[in-house]
């Protein structure tokens, strides 16, 4: 697992960092995400979410949660890695790791932010809004943040493979086939 250097708390961690954060005045703002193959849209949206309190946490989709969501392929970038990369971007206080034990809202819950940063891509339901509006004073809900997405990035990888391989089989099946008809 992560050293703590890099900011990821278990959940004990986690709760006395709250407590801790709440008893000094500060207000805690919390977001999360896959934070899959980084890109610009995340990072500025990392960026406002650190703007909305004083001490930000970041949620991070573990793994296995990914791939039950996502598909096998996923994630491209491995969870202690995404986890590191978060923390070098300078913005998270906290990071903590979510994962398939963990009921929805879970973290919501642990946290009781002041502020929770979702995207609009989240798609939740204004009954799922509701029910999130108890557990914290206010829900701000970002646009994307970049016209690109992983999973974008992703198809135009595979795209381009596809394409180059395709390209590369054109030009050496010809000279296979005389070959094997010789």
């Amino acid at each position: 697992m992560i050293k703590s250097k890099y900011k990821l708390l278990n959940d004990k961690e986690l709760a006395n960092f709250v407590k801790n954060s709440k008893e000094k005045g500060k207000t805690i703002a919390l977001t999360s995400g896959s934070w899959d193959m980084l890109h610009v849209g995340h990072m500025r949206y990392i960026e406002t979410a650190s703007k909305q309190a004083d001490v930000l946490i970041i949620g991070v989709d573990s793994d296995k949660k990914i791939k039950i969501r996502k598909g096998e392929d996923r994630p491209v970038v491995s969870q202690n890695e995404r986890v590191e990369m978060l923390s070098h971007l300078g913005y998270a206080d906290a990071i903590y790791i979510k994962t398939t034990k963990h009921t929805p809202n879970e973290l919501i819950k642990l946290v009781k932010p002041d502020v929770l940063i979702v995207s609009k891509t989240t798609g939740h339901s204004d009954k799922k809004y509701q029910e999130i509006q108890k557990l914290c004073k206010k829900i701000l809900v970002l646009e994307s943040q970049a016209k690109t997405s992983t999973t974008a990035r992703i198809r135009l990888l595979h795209i381009n493979g596809k394409k180059e391989l395709a390209n590369k089989l054109a030009k050496e099946i010809p000279a296979l086939i005389d070959k094997l008809i010789s």
